[in-house]
């Protein structure tokens, strides 16, 4: 099991023992090379790969979604850039995200899907080149059902991904 540890800006992993190890952490960069020497910032949500060969973390505070290799330890920034983005189109640059909170895998391992709550919106990226594309939420606070560019969210905040049919399921965290 692997958790997000936010406020001590780590990822650690609980094994059936059930000891409690770090899998990787240390405080306040947006430095990323090996396991040892991650660096976070406020991780929220962790999701793994179908294969289980690959963790992602959503960090918080760098704007950043970090793909861990779990059989070598090598750790990359999906590409992206570190600003707050209050325009959000359709198509956007790679991985521009206002604070990811939760994330979710395809089950097909080819697509990352973001709870990006400030934007109101959920993100679908490309884990191949980073492209992001808004797939639900049109930007505007709201709990207005819709089609995907219409409906409203007012801060989507969990994710999780149906075993059985290809639906994802958004938790919006203040609708009513």
């Amino acid at each position: 099991l692997y958790v997000a540890d936010t406020q001590n800006h780590a990822v650690r992993v609980i094994v059936y023992n059930p000891a409690i190890s770090d899998i990787f952490a240390s405080p306040n960069s947006c430095v990323v090379h090996t396991l040892n020497s991650v660096n976070l910032n406020f991780p929220q949500n962790v999701a793994v790969s179908p294969s289980n060969d690959f963790l992602y973390v959503a960090d918080y505070s760098t704007f950043r979604i970090k793909k861990v290799s779990l059989l070598d330890g090598k750790v990359t920034a999906l590409p992206g850039v570190d600003v707050w983005n209050l325009v959000a189109p359709p198509v956007m640059p790679p991985v521009s995200l206002v604070y990811g909170f939760d994330i979710a895998v395809s089950k097909d391992g080819l697509w990352l899907y973001v709870a990006d709550g400030f934007n109101s919106q959920v993100r679908k990226v490309s884990i191949q080149d980073g492209t992001t594309y808004r797939l639900a939420g049109s930007g505007q606070v709201g709990s207005q059902d819709g089609g995907a560019s219409t409906a409203t969210f007012y801060y989507p905040a969990k994710l999780a991904m149906s075993d059985a049919t290809p639906w994802l399921y958004v938790l919006d965290a203040n609708s009513s």
